[in-house]
């Protein structure tokens, strides 16, 4: 009982310190829409993913909403995901180059067709550093760095009692993402 507690009291402290950079924005108002393609390799999924991503940038925030994507998986697994981004410039959005604070959360869902099926559901939170470079007004690259925790659930049609069903929450495990992006604004 108290493990799980103190797993919901580390969630909730690590969605909190995600808004924090909400509250230091600019009176400047400088609204932005664009697209991306956000790739990712996730050590947990263990695969290479691509999102096509909407952007809304204002001040020094950009805020991403996406779809992944996953062209390189197995022939008998299927992942599919979708994720939301926020990422803080604390050094203004002048410069060529520019470093930033990035928030994730992302949810996957990974179809095993195996001698027994199986159903994963991941819930990622995700916290990091990157860089993004700007070779023209519009367009931009980026790079970055992301740790956080991730949850999942499964469900099996194994038959034997030594595979058992998880809940979302059961365990909590660390996971890393390394990303890049390429993006355009309008």
């Amino acid at each position: 009982m108290k493990t799980r507690i103190i797993k919901h009291f580390l969630l909730s402290c690590i969605i909190c310190l995600q808004l924090l950079p909400l509250s230091a924005q600019d009176s400047k108002k400088s609204v932005k829409l664009g697209v991306a393609v956000n790739s990712d390799f996730n050590t947990e999924l263990r695969t290479y993913s691509l999102s096509p991503t909407l952007i809304y940038l204002k001040n020094k925030s950009q805020y991403e909403l996406g779809m992944g994507l996953n062209p390189l998986d197995l022939s008998q697994q299927r992942i599919l995901s979708t994720e939301l981004n926020h990422k803080f410039f604390p050094n203004g959005m002048e410069n060529k180059y520019r470093l930033y604070f990035v928030s994730q959360l992302k949810y996957a869902k990974q179809l095993r067709k195996n001698y027994f099926n199986s159903t994963y559901n991941y819930l990622f939170l995700n916290a990091g550093y990157g860089l993004n470079v700007n070779p023209s007004e519009k367009f931009y690259l980026s790079t970055d760095v992301k740790a956080g925790i991730f949850s999942f659930s499964n469900e099996s049609e194994n038959p034997f009692p030594a595979v058992k069903e998880q809940s979302l929450f059961e365990e909590i495990g660390f996971n890393l993402t390394f990303g890049f992006n390429l993006g355009y604004l309008f």
